[in-house]
């Protein structure tokens, strides 16, 4: 038996190992604009870990390492005995991303469970939007379960630090604000459609300095809409659940 082996053979091998761990490094994926910045982490489930405006220094996001997923979107399904599935980004049988200038494109493939026939293949698309200093986040979803699709989180976005000044316009029957939700800590969820009569909440800050619309009055505005106050924008549900 022959104990000759090719130098060519060595020479392939290192530069495979060479490009894998070079690979491997690159981690984290930025977009960036005059306005806007944000960095996705590949060794993080591609989870949102920095954000920054106008050209500012990175605000990184206090992610929870304690989290058992940082999957930045959540696919429930409804198997056909009745239970649900919840499907993460770690449940995906080979991940890979691909980007040019931009957007940032993430495809998970073969994502499954246990006991689940079929797999969904999901691609999570994220670009920024010119100057206006918003990100466009896009999730595709296909493939062939046994079950019915029946919600998806997205996008999930963890660690986000609060100054005391967040609003959250929630759909809980005639609406409710809350004010500083991200220091009370807490989960917040409705069913649709009782009781919440919408399928989405909205989330915005008040500008710094500024004096946020007082409560309602008991018997001013009981329920239902008010127009923007003072520096909030657009509508907000004037019942709040400090009341």
């Amino acid at each position: 038996m022959s104990t000759d082996r090719s130098p060519r053979f060595f020479l392939v091998c290192i530069a495979c190992v060479a490009a894998f761990h070079a690979q491997a490094q690159a981690t984290e994926l930025r977009l960036g604009s005059a306005s806007l910045s944000l960095s996705l982490d590949s060794e993080l489930d591609y989870c949102l870990t920095s954000l920054s405006r106008e050209g500012g220094s990175d605000a990184p996001l206090a992610i929870p390492t304690a989290q058992r997923s940082l999957s930045p979107w959540l696919i429930r399904v409804r198997r056909g005995n009745g239970r649900y599935a919840d499907l993460v980004a770690g449940d995906a049988g080979v991940v890979s991303h691909s980007r040019k200038a931009q957007p940032i494109a993430v495809h998970w493939r073969d994502v499954t469970s246990r006991g689940m026939g079929g797999a969904l293949q999901v691609t999570m698309t994220v670009r920024l939007d010119g100057t206006s200093g918003k990100s466009r986040w896009r999730l595709q979803v296909d493939g062939d379960i046994a079950g019915v699709l029946w919600w998806v989180e997205f996008p999930r976005v963890f660690g986000v630090r609060g100054k005391g000044n967040g609003r959250l316009a929630m759909p809980h029957y005639w609406g409710r604000l809350l004010r500083d939700p991200i220091g009370l800590r807490a989960r917040r969820s409705l069913t649709y459609p009782s009781p919440g009569s919408m399928q989405f909440m909205a989330f915005w800050q008040e500008a710094e300095g500024a004096v946020p619309p007082s409560p309602p009055e008991l018997g001013v505005a009981e329920s239902g809409w008010l127009a923007g106050v003072g520096t909030s924008p657009g509508l907000y549900w004037a019942r709040s659940l400090e009341d």
